[in-house]
């Protein structure tokens, strides 16, 4: 019992943690270049297909706030890549929105 109540504060933590769940309205909705360039990232990692306009001009022109973001979506998925569902829902959403 015990087991099953950490597994399940772990799942809770890790969704809010999700980099991907955390900044789903910005991705789903800002239409500013940086988010933009944001979202193209999201789907770059969910289906390398999709062009990534420009990372370099992601990390030169992206405030600090927004750095912290493309880091840590990039970290995210490098630790759980494709096996998120968290990451997968909110990119098909992205997608369906944006491409």
């Amino acid at each position: 019992m015990l087991n099953e109540l950490q597994n399940t504060t772990m799942a809770r933590q890790s969704a809010m943690d999700n980099p991907f769940n955390k900044h789903k309205e910005m991705l789903l909705n800002a239409d500013y270049s940086t988010a933009i360039r944001l979202r193209q990232l999201a789907l770059h990692l969910f289906n390398d297909d999709n062009k990534l306009d420009s990372l370099s001009r992601l990390l030169a022109n992206a405030d600090e706030r927004h750095l912290a973001i493309a880091f840590s979506m990039l970290r995210w998925y490098a630790i759980y890549g494709e096996n998120d569902a968290v990451f997968i829902d909110v990119c098909r959403q992205v997608a369906k929105k944006w491409s």
